[in-house]
C-alpha cells in the first residue's frame, strides 16, 4: 500500500489573490505509524492560486508534484494515475462552475454547465432500468437545477425552465413548433411545446451550435 499525509494551509497575497498549499508531513498524531514493508509513504506538493481578475472571471493555477516512493509500472501510471489526475482537475471545473452566479457566468461557463448537465442526467439513469430511464432522467435535471447557484437564479426567476429541461432531457424526436408566447408569460406547458421540437431541429442540421441558434431564433421567450 501507498499512502500520504499532507498539511494544508492558505496565505492571502494580495487583496485579490489566494494561495492553498498542501505540504507533506511525515507524520502526525491521527494518523497510525504503520511501520515494515507492507506500506511504502509516498508525498505530493500542490497548489492552487485563485486570481480575480478585472474583467469579472476568475483565474485558478493549479501546481502538483508527486513522489510515490518509489518506481510505480507503466500500466498502473497510464491505466490509473492519469485517468485519475484528468477526473480530479474535471471535478474541480465542475466545482467552480456549479459555484459561479448567473451575472458572473461566461459563454464558456454556459458551455461546461451544460455538459454538466448531461452528465448529470447519466449519472442518474444508471440507478435504474430502461423502464425508469424517463423519470431518473428528469431526477437528474433536478438535481443539476439544485448544484448550480445560477441555475437556481435561473429557476427562481423562471420556473417554467425546470418543465423545458424535464422535456429536454427525454431526447425524443418530436414535431418541431414555435412558441411566440414572451418571457414574462412563459409558463410550463409552453416550456414543453418549446424543448419538444429541439431534438427534431438538431437532427435537420449539420451542426449543433447552428440548431441550437435556429431554435432560439424560432422562440420569443430564448431570445
Amino acid at each position: 500500500d501507498r499512502e500520504a499525509i499532507v498539511n494544508i494551509v492558505w496565505k492571502r497575497i494580495s487583496e485579490k489573490c489566494i494561495v492553498v498549499a498542501y505540504h507533506p508531513l511525515t507524520s502526525h498524531p491521527k494518523v497510525e505509524n504503520k511501520e515494515g514493508d507492507a506500506v511504502i509513504r509516498g508525498s505530493f506538493h500542490s497548489f492552487y492560486k485563485v486570481t480575480q481578475l478585472d474583467n469579472g472571471l476568475t483565474d485558478v493555477e493549479l501546481g502538483l508534484h508527486i513522489n510515490f516512493g518509489g518506481k510505480l509500472p507503466k500500466v498502473v501510471v497510464n491505466g490509473f494515475l492519469i485517468p485519475n489526475a484528468n477526473r480530479a482537475v474535471s471535478h474541480q471545473q465542475c466545482y467552480f462552475a456549479n459555484s459561479l452566479s448567473l451575472d458572473d457566468l461566461t459563454k464558456a461557463d454556459g458551455k461546461l454547465l451544460g455538459e454538466i448537465l448531461v452528465n448529470q442526467i447519466k449519472k442518474a439513469r444508471t440507478r435504474g432500468g430502461w423502464k425508469k430511464r424517463a423519470d431518473l432522467g428528469k431526477i437528474g435535471v433536478d438535481e443539476f437545477l439544485y448544484i448550480s447557484v445560477a441555475m437556481r437564479e435561473i429557476l427562481s426567476r423562471h420556473p417554467w425552465i425546470r418543465a423545458m429541461l424535464h422535456e429536454i432531457s427525454l431526447n425524443q424526436i418530436k414535431v418541431a413548433g414555435t412558441v411566440h408566447t414572451a418571457l414574462s408569460d412563459m409558463n410550463d406547458h409552453d416550456a414543453i411545446n418549446l424543448a419538444k421540437g429541439l431534438s427534431t431541429i438538431i437532427l435537420s442540421n449539420t451542426e449543433a451550435p447552428a440548431a441550437v441558434d435556429h431554435w432560439i431564433a424560432q422562440n420569443a421567450a430564448l431570445e
